[in-house]
């Protein structure tokens, strides 16, 4: 697997100062990072754990790429397409492409600049350090995890926003795209099927239990009138009900419950007809606009053992329910 080939590489004139040098790695990090994440290349060096990852990125700088110093007078700083299709390049391009690795990995990285004689305060070489795990990758160095005795030697941490920088905004851009296309594809597809939305779920939710419990109740004989009505079509009792958010098992079960027990308020007449399976949507509406009377009464009623004030109450509901339905014409 390689790098997409990338031509971009950064002369650094023999004029240049040690410290413009460094500066030249840092600025080129970014990009060799974004690079890196693009092709999805740094991937393959992903085996679990950072000491692991770590050797895989090495072992890959000692086996596939040949050491090459650049002259004083053309010092080059290549990204890692470029680095890793020339298979070779000095310190600087070995550091840079680790560092890009291990940042990609979502680690945090150093640059190591290192000097080996006594005295000396300039940097000869630069290789790569992990700060968190106390881990050393240096591609030029024959052992893993080692490095060579220095006399000198400063550490750059790459900051946070390094790895924040233009690359991940990208990234949360398209991310940001992706939900936008999943929402309208579930918007699309709850069309198509006939699901409510959310908020239908919501806003109807108590209207829906007051009905459930008239069913129960057998309030004008409706559970044994939707028991019959599922026998002949229960596809289209569950569509219309789950076009209301409700669950379809617990309609049936409050049904069942129901239909055990003589009617409340009439329901002597059991006729089927498809007005009674479309008259459940216009049922609720009606309970919504009215919702916590009913939940009120309904529920007053099953808790009374009394025969005359369960008649007493009854009336009540009846009564209620024929000023509900003179307020507004063609409620059920």
């Amino acid at each position: 697997m390689l790098l997409p080939v990338n031509n971009q590489n950064k002369l650094i004139t023999v004029n240049a100062s040690n410290q413009d040098i460094i500066n030249d790695i840092h600025a080129w990090y970014p990009e060799a990072l974004k690079q890196i994440k693009q092709s999805g290349f740094y991937k393959k060096f992903n085996y679990g754990s950072p000491i692991k990852d770590a050797r895989a990125v090495w072992l890959f700088l000692r086996n596939y790429i040949k050491y090459k110093k650049d002259p004083d007078e053309a010092q080059l700083l290549r990204l890692p397409g470029r680095f890793v299709n020339d298979r070779s390049g000095d310190c600087k391009s070995y550091s840079i492409f680790a560092a890009a690795v291990m940042g990609a990995l979502g680690y945090k990285v150093a640059f190591r600049y290192a000097a080996y004689k006594d005295g000396a305060q300039n940097p000869t070489h630069v290789y790569i350090y992990l700060p968190d795990y106390d881990i050393i990758i240096d591609g030029c160095y024959r052992f893993f995890n080692k490095e060579k005795e220095y006399k000198f030697v400063k550490n750059y941490i790459m900051n946070n926003y390094v790895l924040s920088g233009i690359y991940d905004r990208e990234e949360r851009r398209e991310r940001r795209q992706e939900r936008r296309e999943r929402r309208q594809e579930r918007r699309e597809e709850r069309k198509a099927s006939g699901k409510p939305s959310t908020f239908k779920k919501i806003s109807l939710a108590a209207p829906r239990n007051s009905f459930l419990l008239m069913v129960k109740l057998n309030v004008f004989g409706m559970a044994t009138k939707l028991k019959l009505a599922i026998q002949k079509n229960e596809k289209a009792v569950k569509s219309k009900w789950n076009k209301l958010g409700g669950n379809f098992d617990k309609l049936k079960k409050q049904i069942e419950i129901g239909a055990k027990k003589k009617a409340i308020l009439g329901g002597k007449n059991t006729k089927l007809a498809k007005e009674q399976i479309e008259g459940i949507s216009e049922y609720v509406k009606t309970i919504r606009r009215g919702g916590h009377t009913y939940v009120y009464y309904t529920n007053q009623l099953n808790g009374l053992s009394d025969p005359k004030a369960r008649q007493e109450l009854r009336q009540q509901i009846k009564r209620l329910i024929e000023l509900r339905k003179s307020l507004t014409p063609g409620d059920p």
